[in-house]
């Protein structure tokens, strides 16, 4: 019987420098009660724009399914990026048939107005909980005619399509950094930028989820390093080539959303968590079962399971995991 063959790649919890690798997924958080309320038209048109600094909503994704989020849940705007998944609650007259259940991403912050009471048009006072949300979002889980409804809510895993998303604006001595797309925990605690002739550089929050540093990257190829609310960290290589040029948007290493029980998905490595050069192939024999790996150059789809992260991206080295 042939022996397998095996990839060879680093173990996941540490790298040799000593970065600290954490594996797993973002599994989110309880249910909370709140209320919420709605604003920006029937087409969502009103709410592009806002405190978390994403503009337009459609472009950059995250289309109506947004919410902005009062002082106790907004906490200074790094909450921009979280995702909750919200239904309507106790309040037969209004709550849509069958209880159904949104999810949105906070994009804005829900001022609070402390000319009227909490409970009577101060709705994002604090210390309340609330969410404002895109209309056609509100409409799914209550009347229009309502007004404000209480709900439930929760932290849940953030699902985005592709990498997560730097667009590198400001001038020569100032990079303001925009970081959307964020998948797993969603909101950002953290930023590093690294040039190609320097070390990694910690970047400071400016405002919503724009991230700022004030050295001279110009002309070297830059990565980033991201650290969501759960304390996962991810890293892009590389993503910006030297020749970048402001206004650019760049695709990284997203997280890993939580899978679906017995899906499997879990075992699917991270996008883009592996530089693998060109595409190729590579068999493995066990017994009598031809199993065939099929590597992506963006490193998106790299099966079967049991891949550990690698740190390819950082030694430039084959990529490599255990047998199959």
């Amino acid at each position: 019987m042939a022996r397998a063959t095996s990839l060879c790649f680093a173990p996941p919890m540490a790298s040799r420098r000593g970065e600290r690798r954490i594996p797993g997924v973002y599994n989110g958080g309880a249910w909370q009660s709140a209320h919420a309320t709605f604003y920006g038209g029937s087409d969502a048109s009103g709410n592009m724009g806002g405190a978390c600094g994403y503009g337009n909503l459609y472009s950059q994704g995250y289309g109506v399914n947004t919410a902005a989020l009062s002082t106790a849940l907004f906490n200074e705007g790094l909450s921009c990026g979280a995702c909750f998944e919200i239904r309507c609650a106790e309040d037969r007259r209004w709550c849509n048939p069958g209880n159904p259940t949104i999810t949105v991403t906070a994009t804005n912050f829900c001022p609070p107005n402390f000319a009227l009471p909490s409970d009577d048009g101060g709705w994002c006072n604090p210390p309340r909980p609330h969410f404002d949300l895109a209309m056609p979002m509100f409409l799914k889980i209550a009347q229009y005619r309502a007004g404000i409804v209480p709900v439930s809510f929760r932290r849940v895993p953030c699902r985005k399509q592709g990498g997560i998303r730097f667009t590198i604006n400001g001038f020569r001595y100032f990079n303001l950094v925009l970081v959307t797309n964020v998948a797993g925990a969603g909101d950002v605690v953290r930023v590093s930028v690294k040039g190609s002739g320097t070390g990694w550089m910690s970047m400071s929050r400016n405002w919503g989820q724009n991230w700022q540093s004030n050295a001279v990257l110009v002309g070297q190829a830059l990565s980033f390093r991201v650290t969501g609310s759960d304390g996962r960290t991810s890293t892009s290589w590389n993503i910006a080539p030297a020749s970048w040029q402001f206004g650019q948007t760049f695709a990284g290493k997203n997280f890993r959303p939580a899978a679906a029980a017995g899906s499997g998905e879990g075992n699917f490595i991270e996008r883009t968590s592996v530089v693998v050069l060109g595409l190729k192939q590579v068999k493995a024999n066990r017994g009598n079962v031809m199993k065939l790996l099929l590597v992506k150059a963006d490193g998106e789809s790299l099966t079967p399971t049991s891949f550990c992260q690698a740190e390819a991206a950082a030694t430039r080295r084959t990529v490599c995991g255990p047998q199959l």
